[in-house]
C-alpha cells in the first residue's frame, strides 16, 4: 500500500531545527472579501490546537470575530484564541501533483491578550502552528530526521 506523504521544511526556530509545513489557505469571511494565501506552520506535537498566528493573519488580511474567543497560554505567553470556521487549508503532497485537504471544522487565530509592547512582541515571534488536533483528525504521523534533512507528514 502506498502512503501519502506531505513534505515538510526543516527550519531554525526557537534555538533549534523544527518541522514546518507550507499551508495554502482559502477563507471567505461572512463579511468582506475572500482571502487566499500561503503561510508556513510549525508542526508542534506539544500544541493541542492548530492556529494561525497574528502575523500570518494580518498578512493574509484575516480578521478575527470578536464573538468567540478564549484565553490560552501558548509558548508561556497568554493569547486570545479566536475560532474561525470555513477556512480551507490545503497542502501539496510529495508527488507535487496531489493536493490534500487539511481543513478542520474550526481553526484558531492567536492574538495578543493585551495591547502592550511585551504582548505584541511575543505575538510577533509566534508562528502559525499545526497541532495535535489536526494530526489526529487527519490521521497523520510525523517523521522528523534532522540528521538527514528529511521530514514529512504521512497519512495512515
Amino acid at each position: 500500500m502506498i502512503r501519502m506523504k506531505i513534505p515538510l521544511l526543516i527550519r531554525k526556530y526557537s534555538e533549534g531545527l523544527k518541522p514546518f509545513c507550507e499551508l495554502h489557505i482559502r477563507y471567505t469571511p461572512s463579511t468582506g472579501r475572500p482571502v487566499r494565501g500561503v503561510c508556513h506552520a510549525f508542526v508542534d506535537t506539544g500544541s493541542p490546537i492548530t492556529f494561525i498566528s497574528q502575523t500570518d493573519a494580518n498578512r493574509l488580511n484575516i480578521q478575527p470575530s470578536k464573538v468567540s474567543s478564549r484565553t490560552m497560554r501558548i509558548g508561556g505567553s497568554p493569547v486570545l484564541m479566536y475560532s474561525v470556521k470555513n477556512m480551507k487549508i490545503k497542502v501539496m503532497c510529495e508527488d507535487n501533483k496531489t493536493i490534500y485537504d487539511l481543513s478542520l471544522p474550526t481553526i484558531g487565530l492567536a492574538f495578543p491578550i493585551q495591547n502592550n509592547t511585551q504582548s505584541i512582541k511575543n505575538a510577533k515571534t509566534l508562528p502559525s502552528i499545526i497541532g495535535v488536533d489536526m494530526l489526529k483528525y487527519h490521521k497523520l504521523a510525523l517523521y522528523f530526521d534532522v540528521a538527514n534533512d528529511i521530514s514529512y507528514l504521512e497519512k495512515h
